[in-house]
């Protein structure tokens, strides 16, 4: 009988693990990090390496009792190892010929050098996450969440300034991984999912942020890291506490960069909640269900959301405590009442003016269109 896509997900998908080890890694900088800067000790050298080690200590705990219950690895025919072997290779060199070029060459961004390195400089001072006092663009200096930066933060405390642009690099391999887990989960053979991983690391926009201090790439790549690991769950169902946490960890990482990871992330809780109560609904009418079902279901939701609170809750506590607006310096009306004060998207992200003359009158789903396009009347210059 012919194995469906599901089944091909459930046996094979060597990206999945791997993909687990590199959120929570990453997820461990930012909570200890921020428990460091909240207990009031110094993140020295010293502290941002035993955070770096520490991080990769847990990662492989995690990863160990996660692929506990895989299958053993089978790439298949030995054309499949080869073409395997050639793009593992390739994806290798280029990630070390992308961190070469992050590492001499300076951030030329206005982003990078007007509000994303600034914060990173302010925290090195007082080696220490903290609100920052300064007349000096203070809502970009403390408003939306600093995700981002504070991985760049620990990178450069623990190896040194000249590795300041590398940090998107950090985060990338979530995308990569992402892309190959979500392409294998459909039923691709192991070298057209990596050819995918690949193909997602050479974007133009990609290549372009790897030398900046830019975290558009690294949210992009934390948001494919959810959406992979989401699927991973709603293929699989598995009642795992620690799986659960760390799809959380994943939609933290993603709304520590950006605070439309919140939306992203929300979305999918809440469709895996569908999916949770037609289980539910579907189980009562077997003879083995009980009222734990539904408890246990109710807790690895739970720690979903925990897991997320934990990685990226800290930025919009912060935030609100201060300013009375977790999405400072935005805020939120909802049916004309003012819920959180603040700036309205339009005009935080200064709408009007970024946006092209020549589209300010098309409806918002056009403008859009046109912006995913980069233009496409201007192809091929637009997209390089």
């Amino acid at each position: 009988m012919k194995k469906n896509s599901l089944e091909v997900d459930q046996k094979n998908n060597p990206f999945i693990n791997v993909l687990f080890g590199a959120v929570i890694a990453i997820s461990m900088i930012h909570i200890l990090a921020i428990i460091a800067s909240l207990i009031l000790l110094p993140i020295s050298r010293l502290v941002a390496v035993s955070i770096l080690l520490i991080s990769l200590g847990v990662s492989a705990v995690v990863v160990t009792i996660l692929s506990q219950r895989s299958p053993k690895l089978s790439i298949g025919t030995k054309t499949n190892f080869m073409f395997t072997s050639i793009l593992v290779i390739a994806i290798c060199l280029i990630y070390l010929f992308l961190c070469f070029l992050a590492i001499i060459s300076p951030d030329l961004s206005w982003d990078g050098n007007a509000y994303h390195i600034p914060p990173i400089a302010m925290w090195a001072q007082e080696k220490a996450i903290h609100w920052i006092e300064t007349p000096y663009m203070e809502p970009l200096m403390n408003g939306y969440p600093k995700g981002g930066e504070l991985t760049a933060f620990i990178w450069v405390i623990a190896l040194g300034n000249s590795v300041l642009n590398t940090f998107n690099l950090l985060i990338l391999p979530l995308g990569i991984l992402g892309i190959a887990s979500i392409t294998r989960s459909f039923g691709a053979k192991i070298p057209t999912a990596l050819f995918a991983g690949l193909c997602y690391m050479l974007i133009p926009v990609n290549l372009n942020q790897m030398t900046t201090t830019y975290v558009d790439a690294a949210f992009a790549s934390s948001a494919i890291a959810m959406i992979a690991i989401w699927l991973y769950i709603i293929q699989k169902k598995p009642n795992s506490y620690l799986l659960a946490l760390t799809y959380g960890a994943a939609i933290g990482l993603a709304i520590s960069i950006k605070s439309t990871g919140v939306a992203l992330g929300g979305l999918s809780i809440v469709i895996l909640l569908i999916f949770i109560l037609f289980d539910i609904y579907a189980g009562k009418r077997s003879p083995k269900f009980t009222p734990y079902i539904v408890r246990e279901k109710l807790f690895l939701l739970l720690s979903i959301i925990l897991g997320a609170l934990l990685v990226g809750g800290y930025w919009y506590i912060r935030n609100l405590i201060y300013t009375g607006s977790p999405l400072y310096p935005v805020g939120l009306i909802a049916f004309g009442k003012v819920i959180f004060p603040g700036l309205s998207v339009s005009e935080a992200i200064h709408a009007i003016g970024n946006t092209p003359e020549k589209i300010r009158a098309f409806p918002d789903s056009l403008k859009v269109l046109f912006a995913w396009l980069q233009d496409i009347s201007n192809w091929p210059t637009s997209i390089r």
